[in-house]
């Protein structure tokens, strides 16, 4: 008897240094050593109403955490959902808890018809820190849309037995909606009106406006510009290239003006040439200060040539006593011609 209890003892001491956590190193029920006391990731999936009426709404909500050094590709769950539709999504996170990530999505969904819609699980990718990869999945959520209400006044005789219709008072007429299309109308045609008179006076009063003076002759422009030109301290500061741009410009414009030919931007040679043609009337002498004035200017403003003050400001004057000479000379008014009335008197003479 003895023997055998002492058989008993030694097979049960083999059994438990067997068994992996009952030997030595570890409790039991402890996990092995490496292995994780919690999932790498865990994913929750919940519905706040599982059964809808049509057009009402349930809000889907999937929870994301994994432990650090976990890599997770957190997927669109709204993509899995087929049935409803998703009338409005948020994301919260990514953010720590307890030493975990944690995201958080969540979806509003809504159906029109009756029937019952499955979201189905959808996996959820992620690599552990030694390169090796997993995946989790949500839970899978069932949303029953329920027909609509029976119709009021109906009810059956027995149970069991069909249900028929009660009867009612009839109801009474429905009144058509008011037809306002003329409101409309009577707007639009007064703001037309009203347009119109705006138009009407801006135009009537633009007509009664005093016409615009005429430009001045181009004499007088030159005049003016020539005695400003003059009584500036440009020759004076020794700003001679200015000078000479701002007296070539008045000549020519000036020429161009009054005898209507292109001066302004020609060269000088090509104005020079021109000019006996164009303005037969000017004479060799004028012909030679024009072409001394335009010669004269384009030596100080391109090759840089520095001349005496006095005689720069002479072609400025014999420029002036140009324009004078060559201004048109106004035609004189006719006189009034006062005409005698001779009234017959009955019985005297004219």
């Amino acid at each position: 008897m003895r023997a055998g209890w002492a058989a008993l003892g030694v097979l049960a001491a083999s059994i438990a240094l067997a068994t992996p956590g009952l030997g030595a190193g570890g409790a039991a029920g402890e996990p092995p050593a490496g292995i994780p006391s919690e999932p790498p990731v865990r994913v929750e999936t919940r519905v706040d109403r599982a059964r809808l009426a049509p057009g009402e709404r349930a809000t889907l909500t999937f929870v994301v955490d994994w432990a650090e050094g976990v890599t997770v590709e957190v997927p669109e769950f709204g993509a899995a959902v087929a049935g409803p539709k998703v009338a409005e999504q948020a994301t919260d996170g990514p953010r720590v808890e307890g030493g975990r990530h944690r995201v958080e999505k969540r979806y509003v969904v809504t159906a029109d018809a009756a029937g019952t819609y499955a979201v189905p699980p959808v996996p959820v990718p992620y690599t552990l820190a030694d390169g090796t990869a997993g995946e989790a999945h949500s839970g899978q959520v069932l949303i029953e849309v329920a027909g609509p209400a029976a119709p009021e006044g109906r009810e059956g005789d027995e149970e069991g037995a069909p249900a028929r219709e009660g009867l009612r008072d009839i109801a009474p007429p429905i009144a058509p909606d008011p037809d306002l299309r003329w409101v409309a109308w009577a707007v639009g045609a007064v703001a037309a009106a009203l347009a119109l008179a705006a138009l009407a006076y801006a135009w009537a009063r633009r007509r009664r406006r005093t016409p615009e003076a005429p430009p001045p002759p181009p004499h007088e422009v030159a005049l003016r510009d020539l005695d400003r030109l003059l009584r500036s301290d440009l020759l004076a500061t020794g700003r001679q290239k200015e000078f000479a741009f701002r007296l070539s410009e008045v000549l020519r414009r000036y020429l161009e003006d009054r005898f209507a030919f292109p001066a302004v931007e020609s060269t000088t040679e090509e104005l020079l040439s021109r000019l006996p043609q164009a303005a037969p009337e000017l004479g060799a002498a004028r012909e030679e200060v024009v072409r001394a004035t335009l010669v004269g200017s384009d030596l100080v403003k391109f090759a840089e040539q520095v001349r005496p003050a006095a005689e720069v400001e002479g072609w400025a004057r014999a420029a002036r006593q140009l324009v004078e000479a060559t201004a048109p000379v106004p035609e004189p008014e006719e006189p009034v011609r006062a005409e005698a009335a001779v009234r017959r008197v009955p019985g005297g003479g004219a």
